[in-house]
């Protein structure tokens, strides 16, 4: 994967990313230890924390629609949550397409310390 620009690293990890964790945890994994860009592997850092915080109001959906579907609760309740479910699903898609088009465009959505960055800063405090 190192003969791959770096656009296209950053392509497949977020591909990778939304479409499912195991496949992301392949690729990303491969890219985050293999490559030695560390853009890309700050793009590999962002679809993680993304993957993890979809995937865990995903879990919190399925849990509430499991407890209320076996409290009996009424079905317009159910038809809510899931409701609920498919928003978060659209939402998913947005922002995963919309960093991935801020990403390969190159803005900087989350702000990054550069080992540079972090050493100046410790000399000029001194």
């Amino acid at each position: 994967m190192n003969n791959l620009s770096s656009k296209w690293q950053k392509t497949i990890v977020w591909l990778t990313g939304y479409l499912n964790i195991i496949a992301f945890f392949l690729a990303g994994g491969y890219v985050y230890l293999k490559t030695e860009d560390e853009d890309v592997r700050s793009s590999g850092k962002t679809v993680l924390a993304l993957l993890v915080g979809f995937a865990g109001i995903d879990l919190l959906c399925t849990l509430l629609y499991n407890v209320l579907s076996v409290a009996n609760v009424d079905y317009s309740v159910l038809s809510t949550v899931s409701d609920i479910r498919t928003i978060v699903s659209v939402v998913k898609i947005v922002v995963f397409v919309a960093l991935f088009i801020l990403d390969l465009c190159g803005i900087k959505f989350l702000p990054t310390k550069r080992k540079g960055e972090t050493e100046e800063k410790t000399e000029n405090e001194q």
